[in-house]
């Protein structure tokens, strides 16, 4: 029996009332997503298989022992939270049967509207000149370990956000809207953890076609998304995550 159906049972016995289950995704290519909804910017998540959606509240990413993996040896790791050598665990950053990848993209935000604008990031991490960036910033992690967001490349690792050394303005994802980028999420011990996110686009505020002074970036409300590495909560705690909603399997058709 695996873990969807073993959670959705323990949910039907604890929650009578309820036919309905925190959806646990164990495998496949979702997105932290990021749109724009009736004047808003919002987040949610993606799934690219099926091109459906789900509210942040709706699921839990669940990381299976296939994550588990040991520190490489370099200062340059060092933002993961272990020592060399010492056992972590690690989403992809391509797709793999069996294995869950976790993106994160606005691909439905239209890089052509005028509304919004090109700026120069002026972080090292990026190519210099302007472009049409969305930013997702990380806000906050609570679990039993440290989390952190990189990808691999032939340069060593790009580091976009870590709580290993505390969370401040620099723990902050680039990507160009309208796309979305494989990220790779790392957790330092097995258990439940909750990360929260905010999404930002820097708005034509006066509508002058122009970046200027008086532009000001639109944000999303501060949006939690839920980690479970090797572990899913007890029915019982389930309420304390979010409350009855979070039982709500309100998948949307995008």
């Amino acid at each position: 029996m695996n873990i969807c159906k073993t959670l959705a049972i323990a949910l039907g016995l604890t929650f009578v009332a309820s036919s309905q289950a925190l959806t646990v995704l164990t495998e496949g290519h979702y997105d932290v997503d990021v749109h724009f909804h009736d004047g808003e910017l919002e987040m949610s998540v993606h799934d690219h298989e099926n091109e459906t959606e789900f509210e942040p509240d709706e699921v839990l990413f669940y990381v299976g022992d296939y994550a588990r993996t040991n520190r490489p040896a370099g200062s340059q790791f060092d933002f993961i939270g272990v020592a060399s050598g010492v056992q972590y665990w690690q989403t992809p950053e391509e797709e793999t049967p069996g294995k869950l990848l976790v993106g994160i993209g606005a691909e439905e935000i239209d890089i052509n509207d005028p509304r919004w604008l090109a700026f120069p990031a002026n972080d090292p991490r990026l190519p210099s000149g302007p472009a049409k960036w969305f930013r997702v910033s990380l806000e906050e992690a609570t679990g039993p370990g440290q989390v952190s967001i990189w990808n691999n490349t032939d340069d060593g690792p790009l580091v976009w956000a870590s709580t290993s050394n505390g969370i401040d303005s620099s723990d902050l994802f680039f990507g160009e809207i309208g796309s979305h980028v494989d990220v790779g999420w790392a957790f330092t011990s097995a258990g439940l953890y909750d990360v929260k996110l905010k999404a930002s686009i820097l708005e034509d505020t006066n509508n002058n076609g122009m970046l200027d002074s008086a532009d000001q970036f639109l944000f999303s409300e501060s949006t939690n998304y839920r980690f479970g590495v090797e572990a899913v909560p007890e029915p019982a705690t389930l309420l304390t995550l979010g409350g009855l909603s979070a039982l709500m399997m309100r998948r949307r058709r995008k």
